[in-house]
């Protein structure tokens, strides 16, 4: 899917900024998440 609205619009440098922002965001909820999954089981 990604690479299909890749190919139908050219995003501005703002819009994929704001991207990366939000998949940094969710990459460090689900590590924190995961640390504390493996503490849990620990």
């Amino acid at each position: 899917m990604a690479n299909k609205m890749i190919k139908k619009k050219k995003y501005s440098v703002g819009h994929i900024c704001g991207c990366w922002g939000a998949l940094i965001f969710l990459t460090n909820i689900m590590n924190l998440n995961a640390n504390e999954i493996v503490y849990n089981i620990k």
